[in-house]
């Protein structure tokens, strides 16, 4: 079309317009994909929760897997079967598993056993368990928090690879081995708290791809000089002392607590009756309190990021906020 007529300043206005309707286009194409991706996630998340296979696995099959509204429960005696690469029996299922939850019989977890269960959001692991084995939980993009129960003492090769959802964790002080590449890909870690007074020998690949500038390392109050020497612990910009005895021993206990990054709350389950759940920082102040019944909620959404202990009767336990 010749514009040779059109005075400049119409051919200016045509020449916005055009650019104006393009990016209008731009944007609602955005907005479009946006919406599927959120009907997609809705329409998944809806059909784990009426979603239900079991079965049973392991020597004699003497182990048992539920998958039920979303959530994988594990139960067993000793070690966790091992698996190759996808193999495991909940394989065909991985797009439903939202929380694992291991039985309090198990004292590892399988190599391969949750890997690429790309839906995962949260694990309770009990105390018991020592072990957690290559690729368990490789590849679980979203997977929101976990807390390490104290009995652990090895974090297997690549147990946690790509897991980018990550934003912290905390290694407890029995943790005497951590494998190749524990971490390796968990960019979105912030903080890590490790609770051993002796840095773990690890590999240069242990935690590639954390941004090791932004990441804040906290260690136990007079290690600190440990883990500048120390190789690789030392690539980290920040390390700082932290006082883990004002914060209290963590005790064993039945009652499970894990938060719901969905919501911005802590879900409570276990209790044999409604009791109070004090909510506390690493400074040791009690940012909240209330009384919930087994299966309730307490939101934290208005809680920063970073490390809590969650009191609830008797017993203590560590989670971090995402």
């Amino acid at each position: 079309m010749n514009r040779d007529w059109m005075p400049k300043g119409h051919e200016l206005r045509h020449k916005l317009a055009v650019l104006e309707l393009n990016i209008n286009i731009h944007f609602i194409n955005f907005i479009m994909k946006t919406k599927i991706l959120s009907l997609l996630t809705t329409l998944l998340l809806s059909a784990a929760t009426s979603f239900a296979q079991s079965g049973d696995f392991g020597e004699n099959n003497a182990w048992h897997w539920d998958l039920n509204n979303g959530t994988l429960t594990i139960n067993g005696e000793g070690a966790m079967p091992d698996y190759a690469f996808l193999a495991a029996p909940w394989e065909n299922y991985r797009a439903w598993i939202i929380h694992v939850i291991v039985g309090s019989g198990a004292t590892s977890i399988g190599r391969n056993a949750f890997r690429e269960c790309y839906a995962l959001t949260g694990v309770t692991i009990p105390e018991g368990i020592t072990d957690i084995e290559s690729s368990a939980f490789s590849g679980c993009r979203i997977l929101a928090g976990i807390t390490f129960p104290e009995s652990l003492t090895g974090i297997g090769d690549f147990a946690f690879e790509g897991c980018d959802n990550l934003t912290g964790v905390i290694i407890p002080g029995s943790v005497t081995s951590i494998g190749d590449g524990a971490f390796i890909v968990c960019s979105g870690l912030s903080e890590i708290h490790n609770r051993s007074s002796i840095p773990q020998t690890i590999n240069e690949r242990c935690f590639h791809g954390v941004d090791e500038t932004n990441c804040t390392l906290y260690v136990p109050t007079g290690s600190k000089a440990a883990y500048q020497e120390a190789p690789y612990w030392r690539e980290f910009q920040n390390i700082v002392e932290e006082n883990v005895s004002a914060i209290g021993e963590i005790n064993p206990s039945a009652i499970r607590v894990y938060s719901d990054p969905a919501t911005g709350s802590l879900h409570i389950e276990g209790l044999s009756a409604p009791a109070q759940v004090t909510v506390i920082n690493t400074a040791g102040q009690t940012v909240r309190r209330q009384t919930v019944a087994d299966g309730g909620n307490i939101s934290i959404a208005h809680l920063p990021r970073g490390v809590y202990l969650i009191h609830v009767n008797g017993q203590t336990m560590k989670i971090i906020k995402n």
